[in-house]
């Protein structure tokens, strides 16, 4: 079975309205590939989403401006504008049902999780971390689920453990600020595990609490990478605590986990320079990138999930090649087939950043270019020699700096703080791969 998708082609424009720009194309162009001959499935619900609304069909993305999408960051956040500038800083992307909810309102439900992206960097991290803190984020240290065990007062039938490795749990107790009652909890969870070839995966403590160990991998609704980490927090602003996670994933940046995501549908991302859904032409129809995502289940979990609130899901198997761009002025005949992809560039937000970087990053953002080939979408976008030229300057501002005897190693110890995945900066490693600069990178 095959089918064709119709959307407009990208066209930017200038709103007036807020003198941001978005992208509102409104001439017919054809899905390149969706009559190659691949399968096609479907995971339906009822769509209920705006369902009474006139004004906006809930199939069609909703009117986006820079004022709705800080209207709505206010609702979890007390400053939305020094969130946006600080997300800059810290190269930081909201994505998945929350950031979607712009896009196609009803996409996301009382419970969602805001989901927070960013360079695996100790750096980038421990500055995003201080980003989301300053705007009333509360963050769970890595010996949160230990201590909650150790401080039980009633014992449920099973609680769940999730870890990664037995070395996760030594790194977790060597932590100084690891609370006794949590090290000993761990501890007994070690030896269990060192036994287990005997035990299984059932540990009954001393204190009898019984404990079912699950080792995890790092999987989540959007894609998989076995070394996929999450540092969980909440909101406290608004009166509504909200789930809040920050992900990274070794040797990946933050836009190209947009990119690992399992369908189009979430494919959108809220950074500190703008905003866009790679594919909201389709509106509510969603291209399933089977070879994205080495997590099925939870894939089609999500995809089901997904279902209750109005989408449908067709294979994307059978499509033929393509190279994608956000947004391009060229002519070439290699990007007129580009999805309806919707793009709002932000203006006058307080700056964290140097102007020269806030406007290279800007500038990537906007022409950002990817692939679809065999079930996958795949970043392409790298830095041009003129972004390069920025983040030179701004190592050598960093040199000046370091000459003068001013450095400032804060934000790797934020990041040590709330993750085992990182170790403190020495002065033999103070370069590693983990510990470079945010200021430094352009792209997400």
């Amino acid at each position: 079975m095959s089918s064709s998708f119709g959307f407009p082609s990208t066209k930017l424009v200038t709103n007036p309205d807020d003198n941001v720009h978005c992208d509102n194309g409104t001439n017919p162009s054809t899905y390149a590939g969706a009559d190659s001959g691949g399968s096609s499935f479907s995971f339906c619900g009822p769509n209920q989403n705006n369902a009474d609304n006139p004004v906006h069909p809930p199939d069609q993305v909703a009117p986006v401006s820079q004022l709705t999408i800080q209207r709505y960051l206010g609702r979890f956040f007390p400053d939305s504008a020094s969130l946006l500038a600080g997300m800059a800083k810290a190269g930081l992307i909201l994505s998945g049902s929350r950031a979607l909810e712009v896009f196609f309102p009803g996409s996301c439900e009382l419970g969602s999780d805001l989901d927070f992206y960013t360079d695996p960097s100790a750096r980038c991290v421990g500055e995003a971390i201080r980003v989301l803190e300053a705007a009333g984020v509360v963050f769970d240290p890595p010996y949160q689920p230990a201590l909650d065990i150790a401080n039980m007062i009633t014992f449920p039938p099973m609680v769940d453990y999730r870890y990664t490795d037995k070395e996760q749990l030594r790194r977790i107790i060597a932590l100084p600020q690891c609370p006794h009652v949590a090290v000993d909890v761990l501890e007994q969870l070690l030896t269990h595990l060192d036994d287990g070839d005997e035990f299984g995966t059932l540990c009954v403590l001393d204190s009898g609490v019984r404990v079912h160990l699950v080792k995890t991998e790092g999987s989540s609704d959007y894609g998989h990478t076995p070394s996929m980490q999450i540092i969980t927090g909440h909101t406290t602003f608004g009166g509504t605590e909200i789930k809040t996670q920050l992900i990274f994933a070794a040797g990946k940046s933050a836009l190209s986990n947009i990119f690992s995501f399992y369908a189009t549908c979430v494919q959108v991302a809220i950074t500190g320079v703008g905003a866009a859904h790679f594919y909201s032409g389709l509106g509510r129809r969603a291209l399933y990138w089977s070879n994205n995502t080495q997590h099925q289940k939870s894939a089609q979990a999500a995809m089901l999930k997904y279902a209750r609130r109005g989408y449908t899901f067709e294979s994307s198997l059978g499509h033929a090649m393509r190279v994608q761009q956000l947004h391009s002025s060229s002519a070439s005949t290699l990007f007129k087939r580009t999805p309806d992809s919707t793009l709002v560039l932000f203006k006058r937000l307080p700056l964290s950043i140097s102007p020269e970087l806030y406007a290279a990053r800007q500038a990537f953002f906007k022409s950002i270019t990817w692939m679809e080939h065999n079930g996958e979408t795949m970043l392409l976008s790298q830095p041009t020699k003129a972004m390069r030229d920025v983040m030179a300057d701004e190592r050598r501002k960093r040199v000046v700096l370091r000459a003068n005897g001013i450095r400032d190693d804060s934000n790797v110890h934020i990041a040590c703080l709330h993750s085992v995945f990182f170790k403190a900066p020495t002065n033999n490693h103070e370069h590693g791969p983990n510990h470079r600069y945010p200021d430094e990178i352009i792209g997400f």
